[in-house]
């Protein structure tokens, strides 16, 4: 039974990693697109002589393509293991995070419309 599970459990893992590569292979090519309109936007401001300007844009230019890259060479279970990695020791982060997340729930779900279809 046991092994059966862990079958079930190999093959979930492995469809999950499938769809999270197609999501961040879609992700990828976003952030590429943003990545190209920021060096456009450093060469403008390169030619308008804005070269403080040019140079952040160029470092978060080439921040952004590295991330693009990250995203397109790695797949799920890496991404994973690398964010796991990235949070060891650091449960607070994990902690304020989930708390954060739960007030700006509810925060959208106080501020929501209230139903068309209350029947009081």
């Amino acid at each position: 039974m046991a092994k059966i599970l862990n079958q079930y459990l190999d093959l979930a893992t492995d469809t999950l990693s499938v769809v999270v590569g197609q999501g961040t292979g879609l992700l990828a090519q976003r952030i590429e697109q943003y990545a190209r309109i920021g060096d456009e936007i450093a060469l403008t401001l390169r030619d308008n002589g804005e070269r403080q300007a040019a140079e952040f844009a160029e470092l978060l230019g080439a921040r952004t393509h590295a991330a693009a890259n990250y995203l397109r060479t790695r797949d799920g279970r890496r991404i994973w293991s690398d964010a796991q990695d990235a949070m060891s020791g650091r449960g607070w982060v994990m902690a304020g995070a989930g708390l954060l997340t739960g007030f700006l729930a509810a925060r959208a779900i106080r501020c929501s419309p209230p139903s068309r279809y209350d029947p009081s």
